[in-house]
């Protein structure tokens, strides 16, 4: 008959007894040095060690870049793609791929990219991988013509310019 005996850091663990170790709702303070004590009649052996390591997911961060750009007279415009406020708790590299809404494949890479955007609102995607778990983050650049900034840019001066009177009855 044998019995088991499971042990994290060589300190047994509590109620772990069977010969499979199963955890579940892995924490950090579960990270460490597994190994197995196993006994019968005839003596004792302890396994070799296995270490558990557990991964947080990184942070995908897109905020840096900038949700409004203009583009140059009949061009689609350069738009500058920031992931670097992304982050990942446990310092793992990381790596960035960017998506257009609806695509399986990246159309750009890297944690800054240059691409080229059209006119119009531009649904995309942020995907950041450390090589064990990902976290994405969907943002929209708006793309506007010159034109449409130049009508934007009158009506927000018209709205915060104070309400002028005619010059007769400033003069009155």
């Amino acid at each position: 008959l044998l019995k088991y005996q499971w042990q994290r850091n060589s300190v047994a663990v509590p109620g772990a007894t069977s010969s499979t170790l199963v955890l579940t709702n892995l924490q950090l303070a579960q990270a460490g040095t597994y190994s197995v004590r196993v006994t019968n009649a005839f003596g004792v052996t302890l396994s070799s060690n296995a270490l558990l390591t557990v991964n947080r997911p990184p942070v995908a961060d897109a905020s840096a870049t900038q949700p409004l750009v203009i583009a140059p007279l009949r061009c689609d415009a350069t738009v500058v793609l920031d992931s670097s406020r992304s982050s990942d708790p446990d310092g793992d590299p990381l790596h960035y791929l960017w998506f257009k809404a609806g695509a399986t494949s990246p159309f750009a890479t890297g944690v800054v990219a240059v691409v080229t955007l059209p006119p119009g609102v531009n649904p995309l995607m942020l995907v950041v991988d450390d090589g064990l778990a990902t976290d994405s983050q969907g943002f929209t650049v708006e793309v506007l013509t010159l034109a449409q900034a130049v009508e934007r840019l009158i009506a927000r001066v018209n709205a915060q310019a104070p309400r002028s009177q005619p010059l007769v009855a400033t003069l009155a």
